[in-house]
């Protein structure tokens, strides 16, 4: 979708210098989407409504919903009624639909939620093989940044990213990190994007839930501009996963994975 249905303007009063003045800003939509799966309904998202079919299909594989993105049958999006039908020929999806009963409320703009039996569980094993230096690091955080149009007119959006080498290969934002991230696993599931030996650039916190998210998609590293939480930095470490964050003015800090970051002599976690 373009912007122009994603945002809106709204009458606003802005402060500058000393003084108040009547203003139009522009802000970003927020839409509620419902995801139902094999005819029960699953969760309310509150996100930017430009791909809820990708969205719906990153969330459930995400949650661990479902297991194998072959097993889809169907996707449907009622774009008047504000919902998503997932269909699959999965065995035990009602089982995993069951255990939702202990939702967990997580660090995610708007109190994000997960299912208690997502904490740890189908973690893919990531490659060794990538390597990324001080310089791609720089270089694709700018591309991110370059990227983030309805960022720069709205202020409203987390950005994220998949990349293979220096190249951005899908880009997606949301007014949450993790409908951003669920967005490119979503689409990279539907449209068949291999995620092995790629790197996922984000603009959000990096905390345990993306960790968990990221292990899920089978992805060796991960970029921020933010910080990484405690949690996220042991399950890096269990994880084998390259956590990289503060990217900003010059620097970034590393949490884990040093092996794969060019240039640092130690093995390290």
């Amino acid at each position: 979708m373009s912007n122009h249905t994603v945002s809106r303007k709204v009458r606003a009063l802005t402060f500058k210098e000393g003084s108040f003045t009547a203003s139009r800003t522009q802000v970003v939509r927020e839409t509620p989407v419902t995801i139902v799966l094999n005819g029960e309904e699953i969760v309310t998202l509150l996100c930017i409504d430009d791909a809820p079919d990708y969205l719906a299909v990153g969330f459930c594989l995400s949650e661990g919903l479902i297991r194998d993105a072959g097993r889809i049958e169907s996707v449907d999006v009622d774009g008047k009624a504000g919902t998503v039908r997932v269909r699959t020929s999965e065995d035990r999806t009602s089982d995993r639909i069951a255990a939702r009963e202990k939702p967990v409320i997580t660090t995610g703009c708007g109190r994000g939620t997960t299912f208690h039996f997502s904490v740890e569980g189908d973690i893919k094993e990531a490659s060794d093989d990538l390597r990324i230096g001080p310089d791609d690091i720089f270089h694709l955080m700018h591309e991110l940044t370059a990227s983030s149009s309805l960022y720069k007119e709205t202020r409203g959006t987390h950005n994220c990213a998949l990349a293979e080498g220096r190249e951005l290969l899908v880009f997606r934002a949301d007014v949450g990190r993790h409908n951003a991230v669920d967005k490119i696993y979503g689409q990279c599931a539907m449209e068949g994007i291999p995620m092995d030996n790629k790197i996922l650039i984000t603009t959000g916190r990096i905390t345990s839930e993306i960790v968990l998210k990221i292990g899920r998609m089978g992805l060796p590293v991960l970029i921020s501009r933010h910080a990484a939480t405690d949690l996220a930095v042991q399950l890096g470490v269990k994880y084998k996963r390259t956590l990289i964050g503060l990217v900003r003015g010059g620097k970034f800090t590393a949490y884990s994975g040093f092996r794969r970051i060019i240039g640092h002599s130690e093995s390290g976690a």
